[in-house]
């Protein structure tokens, strides 16, 4: 008995052709290659008190900005080296990328060897701030942690695993392309992973847990990975112990606890667990994945496949915050939530993984690099009329920017797919984890193989070829519009690139390609063939993954198959049920293109937060209505638009018009609108009545307020210069807060002082004394305290405000200089340090301040 297994077929074997795809790939390479090496090793030279190399005018080389030299110093390498490795597989020239490649790893392997005298850092190589004192705090059983920082840095594990997964990305992908490089990294990355298990393998797991407090990756992934290439079982106990069982377990049983944490601290968990399961039969971590799946796809995820507002997961029945928000659907988390896609399916075959990977691909993924002026995207806004922030090389250094390296390269990873049959027993072997790179082949689909010839499947359709040497042939698929503006066709063409004995009497070559059947085509057929056979039989094959009908061919030299495809036109609710729909034509999420003025920081510079979209919110009240069935107005529409789609719907005269909408993936240097609103009774101005109450409610707050943190949020913390002695952050379901202890204090640099006339702090109402008299902390502002003038809360509402009127600027200008000197504050903002602290009891929690005018 056999069964079959699905693997990816390898990158270099597939090229994108000239269209969407193919630009934003060559963007992302362009923008790859402007960065220096050295200026991204810089920090891993650093700690390794190695010299820093010098440019072309003989000086040192520095750090680049931004969040390379905020704290997450030498995050983006790992990336980088990552990207390099992809790129290499795809690029006409692989040369250039293959020696940036090498230049990290082996810089990366010197900087190692510096350490080989250090009894507690000998195999460490990173770019953690003061490394050595982070580290040998953790090894001595010291370990102080609150959600992003571990030992006072920057989420050092998060770091360290950026690091890990560039090297095991070389190990795996550089075999074949620089085996030197790939024999380099793989004694780097043990060294690493020794490094890391003798200085934490003696922790207890009451030490062990305060680690995962802080945000760690995908380090729960990288040893469940070594221990599938090494079958090292230090290896795997590490990866259990990263598990982080305040998430897992919920999820093992099939809670779902998501609400209020940070995204994309999850997703790297979880690819953890995906690999446990697979290598290691772990029926508990398949559970966690599968109610995680299901939680973020099926109920958190808008229509373009992402997910999250200000990088955290908001209620499933509350997507107000993601029509509001500047602060959309972060990019990292769906390019991790690609990967955990493209694993399922795997090891499945099922189809529900496989559409959600091609419309996260589509439409969120494909839209996040700006293909004429290359530059990357943080948080793409499901705000209407809203606009993204593109980063710029030499300036802007985010997570996102990590990942979008990398992203623009992985485009032909699953647009073809081989299906093989495997002798249980290798299954079993698999399974076992001691076999090649789990991320590279799946479980068994079933148990029922009709045939031991190896399959090939077509799982996109993206313009691309595919070389098989195995079978020794040429695929190319191409699409173009049928001038109906309806429908339109792929076009396969296969070509033999070897001599290839017959398989019928009649000299012919017999092959089949198994095409799936995209869910968004109305229609689906051959249209005409220039071979001898060419049937689209779903009867014939059995083991199959679902939705694939194989497509037989008998042929010679040359064939070619004209497929013809009717996109399905879908209309998309925001999934808690509100009144905003989104378009589909096919694949590809359709947006309202608008003006592009006002884009302030459009592409970005180095500060701290311009990944965000900053400039000016227009008013949701100007948006055209879908007056009532939104599917309506699209079918009563009579001129067919054959690069988008035409609705219907009210403007804000009244009058009913026509909208057109372009595909969504390919709008840059525009406001845009994904999502429009929708009057289903028809009562289009109650509607927008309902909108204008949002746009004043919205409006006083941008209007008066001058700087905002969102206490106990990772980004908004940092950005304010955080720092804190005996506090403590958490949430109480999605509301984030930050308290000092008894004791204790924190603070933060707030700008715009110079305009601010009071500081308002929202506060967890029940943290503070019922009778609203005691606040139950105290207020600083560069030096001088305040009194509160006001205490507000409505009857139900969790939270309550604190008003403290501000002392004129000129007030506190001397005390300010003064602590200034002591370096205490940075005022080059116009900032003042606001502190909380708590005396004798432990203080409110404090959710948010708040500068107004």
């Amino acid at each position: 008995m056999t069964s079959h297994i699905l693997e990816r077929v390898p990158l270099q074997q597939v090229r994108l052709l000239p269209g969407e795809h193919f630009d934003a790939q060559q963007a992302g390479a362009r923008y790859l290659l402007d960065l220096d090496v050295d200026r991204l090793l810089y920090p891993f030279r650093r700690e390794a008190g190695l010299p820093q190399p010098t440019d072309a005018d003989g000086n040192p080389v520095t750090s680049y900005p931004n969040w390379e030299e905020t704290g997450l110093d030498g995050h983006i390498a790992g990336h980088y080296l990552s990207a390099c490795v992809g790129f290499a597989q795809v690029a006409d020239d692989p040369q250039p990328f293959i020696d940036r490649a090498a230049t990290v790893v082996r810089s990366w392997h010197e900087c190692q060897q510096s350490f080989a005298g250090d009894a507690v850092m000998r195999g460490y190589v990173g770019g953690v701030p003061d490394s050595r004192t982070v580290f040998g705090r953790l090894a001595a059983g010291d370990v102080e942690s609150q959600n992003f920082s571990m030992n006072d840095a920057w989420v050092p594990m998060y770091n360290v695993h950026k690091t890990f997964a560039g090297l095991l990305d070389t190990w795996a992908d550089f075999a074949s392309i620089d085996e030197q490089t790939s024999q380099l990294a793989r004694t780097v990355v043990l060294d690493l992973a020794d490094w890391w298990c003798r200085i934490a393998e003696p922790l207890d797991d009451e030490t062990f847990d305060r680690i995962l407090v802080s945000e760690f990756g995908g380090m729960c992934e990288s040893f469940a990975e070594l221990y599938a290439r090494t079958g090292e079982e230090r290896y795997h106990v590490m990866a259990d112990r990263f598990k982080d069982h305040a998430i897992f377990d919920p999820l093992a049983q099939g809670e779902d606890v998501l609400t209020g944490m940070h995204a994309n601290t999850q997703i790297p968990k979880v690819l953890g667990w995906e690999r446990l399961g697979a290598i290691c039969n772990d029926e508990q971590a398949d559970a966690a994945t599968n109610t995680f799946w299901d939680s973020v796809v099926h109920h958190r995820s808008v229509s373009i496949g992402a997910h999250s507002v200000s990088e955290h997961f908001h209620p499933t029945d509350d997507f107000s915050s993601m029509i509001e928000s500047r602060e959309g659907p972060e990019t990292c988390n769906s390019y991790n939530m690609s990967k955990l896609a493209e694993r399922l399916w795997l090891r499945s075959g099922s189809a529900d993984y496989i559409n959600f990977y091609e419309r996260v691909l589509e439409n969120h993924l494909l839209s996040t690099i700006n293909p004429k002026q290359p530059g990357f995207v943080y948080f793409t806004p499901m705000r209407s009329q809203h606009y993204r922030a593109y980063s710029t090389p030499q300036e802007c250094f985010w997570c996102c920017v990590g990942s979008g390296l990398e992203n623009h390269a992985r485009y032909g990873r699953l647009i073809y797919a081989l299906q093989r049959p495997a002798a249980q027993d290798s299954a079993d072997s698999a399974a076992a984890g001691f076999a090649s790179s789990a991320a590279e082949t799946g479980n068994t689909v079933s148990n029922n193989a009709e045939a031991e010839a190896t399959r090939l499947l077509v799982n996109l359709y993206i313009d691309s070829t595919f070389d098989c040497p195995e079978q020794g042939l040429r695929i190319t698929q191409r699409a173009a519009r049928i001038e109906d503006g309806v429908d339109y066709t792929v076009t396969f063409t296969l070509e033999s690139t070897a001599e290839h004995v017959p398989d019928t009497p009649g000299g012919l070559r017999e092959t089949t390609l198994f095409l799936r059947r995209p869910w968004w085509a109305e229609h689906y057929g051959v249209m005409e063939a220039t071979c001898a056979v060419c049937t689209l039989d779903p009867a014939r094959t059995n083991d199959i993954p679902e939705g694939y009908l194989p497509l037989r061919l008998r042929w010679n030299g040359v064939a070619e198959v004209v497929m013809r495809l009717r996109p399905r036109i879908t209309v998309e609710r925001m999934p808690d049920g509100s009144p905003w729909v989104s378009f589909m034509k096919g694949p590809k999420v359709m947006a309202l293109a608008s003006d592009s003025d006002d884009m302030d920081g459009e592409f970005a510079d180095a500060g701290r937060m311009s990944h965000i979209a900053t400039g000016p919110l227009r008013p949701l009240i100007s948006m055209p209505i879908i007056n009532g069935n939104p599917v309506k107005a699209c079918a009563q529409v009579s001129r067919p638009y054959v690069h988008g789609l035409t609705v219907a719907a009210t403007d804000v005269s009244g009058r009913t018009m026509l909208f057109d909408m372009h595909e969504f993936s390919s709008m840059h240097g525009c406001r845009y609108s994904v999502y429009l609103p929708v009057a289903d009774d028809g009562n289009v101005c109650a509607l927008r009545a309902q909108l204008a109450d949002i746009d004043a409610r919205q409006a006083a707050s941008e209007q008066t307020v001058v700087d905002t943190i969102a206490c106990g949020q990772q980004q908004s913390e940092i950005d304010h210069r955080y720092s804190g002695d005996n506090d403590m952050m958490g949430a109480d379901g999605t509301l984030h807060w930050r308290r000092a202890l008894a004791g204790g204090e924190f603070q933060y640099a707030m700008r715009g002082r110079g305009q601010a006339h009071r500081l308002e702090i929202e506060v967890i109402a029940d943290s503070a004394e019922s009778d609203g008299e005691n606040t139950a902390y105290e207020v600083m502002l560069d030096g001088l305290p305040l009194q509160r003038g006001e205490h507000r809360r409505i009857d139900g509402d969790p939270t309550a405000i604190d008003v403290y009127p501000l002392p004129d600027a000129a007030e506190t200008a001397e005390t300010a200089e003064n602590i200034e000197n002591t370096g205490e504050n940075d005022n080059a903002d116009d900032a003042a340090i606001v502190r909380i602290s708590a005396s004798a009891h432990d203080g409110a929690k404090i959710t948010a301040l708040r500068l107004h005018k």
